[in-house]
C-alpha cells in the first residue's frame, strides 16, 4: 500500500523554499507515495508546475477568504484521516496545520524549517512551542535551524533530523559559456560579478551596492549583474543611480536562463543579512564560480571559508568589498575556489541523495504509524 503524504505549504510563489520542494516531490517515488500538494494561499507559478506532473493540487485562498472559511477547508482535507503523512512547510501553515491535523486525527505530523527568521515575534515561538508537542518529527534544511529548534525552541535533539537541500548539476554543468555576454553587449575580457536574489529586504542589496561603490570609486574593472525581482527592485535602482553605478551595474529582472548567466559570470556574491540554505549559492558552486557570502544561517555548511569562496559578516561593507576585491584581483585564486566549490556540491549536495533521505524519513514514519495503527 502506498504512503499518503499531504504536504502543507503556505505560498506557490517561485521562491528558494517552493522549488526545493517541488524539485525533491517531482522525483519521489510515486510507486511508494501517494502526495498531494496543498497550499494556504492562492495560485502561484508553482501551481502549473506541481499540476504538469500529475499532483493532485489544492489551493485554500488564504489571502481572499476568511480566516475560518480557510481552517474550515483545511480540517475537511484532513479530517477523513486520508492522509498517513502530513509534512508541514512554513510558519503559517505549520501553525495552521498542526493545531487541525491534531484536531483531524493525523497520527504523524512532519514539520520543516527551511531558514531562520530573526522576524519572529515572541508569540511565533511560543505558538511554535505549543504546537510542537503534535509534531512527530522536525525537517530542518541545515544545522544552524536545528540548533535554533534546540536553543531557542526547546525542542528535544531526538525530534530532529537534518536534510540539507540538494541540486541537481547537470543544467548548470551543461551551460553553454558565451551566450549572455553578446546579448549585453560585454566583452569576454570583462569581469563579471553576478548577485542572483529577489529584491526583498533579507537579501542585503543596499550592502552589495555600497561595497561596489567602493570598489568602482578604487578604480577596479567590473560589472555587476543582479538577477531577479521584487518589491525592493525600484529601490535599488534608484540607489544605484544615486551611487553613480549606472555603467556598473545590470539589472536583469527575474530569468529563465540562469544557467547560461552564471556560465557566463566570474564571481557569485549574497550579502543576504539571514537565510536558510541558499539554492543560489548551490547553483553557483554547481557552475564553478567562487561564493563570496555572508556567514549566515546555513551558508557556512555550503561554503567553506578560504577553500570554495569567502565568507563575511553581514551589514559589513568594508569586508564585502574586501573579498570581492581578492577575487578581482586574483584570477587563478578564482578558477581554484570555483573548482573545489564545484566538487563540493557534486559530491556532498546531490539532490537524488536528499530525495532519498526524505523517502527513508517518510518510510520510517510510515511502519511506526503502522505499528501504532495495529496495537489493541
Amino acid at each position: 500500500m502506498k504512503a499518503r503524504i499531504l504536504s502543507l505549504q503556505s505560498g506557490a510563489a517561485l521562491g528558494g523554499t517552493e522549488l526545493m520542494n517541488f524539485s525533491i516531490l517531482r522525483r519521489i517515488d510515486r510507486d511508494r507515495f501517494n502526495v498531494t500538494v496543498c497550499f494556504l494561499d492562492e495560485e502561484g507559478p508553482v501551481t502549473q508546475r506541481y499540476r504538469e506532473e500529475g499532483f493532485e493540487v489544492v489551493h485554500l485562498n488564504y489571502h481572499q477568504r476568511p480566516l475560518p472559511l480557510v481552517a474550515w477547508e483545511l480540517w475537511r482535507l484532513l479530517n477523513p484521516r486520508r492522509f498517513d503523512i502530513v509534512h508541514i512547510y512554513g510558519l503559517r501553515a505549520n501553525l495552521l496545520g498542526r493545531t487541525l491535523g491534531r484536531l483531524a486525527g493525523c497520527r504523524t505530523i512532519v514539520a520543516s524549517q527551511h531558514s531562520i527568521d530573526p522576524w519572529r515575534k515572541w508569540w511565533h515561538v511560543w505558538l511554535d512551542r505549543l504546537t510542537s508537542r503534535w509534531v512527530s518529527l522536525y525537517i530542518p534544511n541545515t544545522f544552524a535551524a536545528a540548533e535554533r529548534l534546540q536553543h531557542v525552541e526547546g525542542i528535544p535533539a531526538e525530534k530532529i533530523k537534518v536534510i540539507h537541500n540538494g541540486l541537481d548539476p547537470a543544467p548548470f554543468e551543461k551551460a553553454g559559456h558565451g551566450r549572455i555576454r553578446p546579448t549585453l553587449g560585454i566583452s569576454p575580457d570583462e569581469t563579471v560579478l553576478v548577485c542572483v536574489a529577489n529584491f526583498r529586504s533579507s537579501k542585503g542589496h543596499e550592502v552589495l551596492l555600497d561595497a561596489a561603490h567602493l570598489l568602482e570609486r578604487e578604480g577596479l574593472q567590473f560589472l555587476l549583474w543582479l538577477v531577479g525581482d521584487g518589491d525592493l527592485r525600484p529601490v535599488m535602482e534608484a540607489k544605484a543611480e544615486a551611487l553613480g553605478l549606472s555603467q556598473v551595474v545590470r539589472f536583469l529582472g527575474r530569468r529563465a536562463d540562469v544557467p547560461e548567466i552564471l556560465a557566463d559570470a566570474d564571481i557569485f556574491v549574497l550579502a543576504s543579512h539571514w537565510e536558510g540554505m541558499p539554492g543560489a549559492i548551490m547553483e553557483a558552486m554547481a557552475s564553478g564560480l567562487p561564493v563570496v557570502a555572508t556567514c549566515v544561517g546555513g551558508v557556512p555548511e555550503l561554503v567553506v571559508d578560504g577553500e570554495t569562496g569567502f565568507l563575511v559578516p553581514p551589514g559589513d561593507v568594508q569586508a564585502l568589498a574586501a573579498a570581492l576585491r581578492r577575487l578581482l584581483d586574483e584570477p587563478e585564486l578564482r578558477r581554484r575556489l570555483g573548482h573545489v566549490g564545484h566538487q563540493r556540491i557534486t559530491t556532498h549536495f546531490r539532490l537524488e541523495d536528499k530525495v532519498r533521505e526524505q523517502e527513508e524519513v517518510y518510510i520510517q514514519l510510515y511502519r511506526s504509524n503502522a505499528k501504532a495503527r495495529a496495537v489493541p
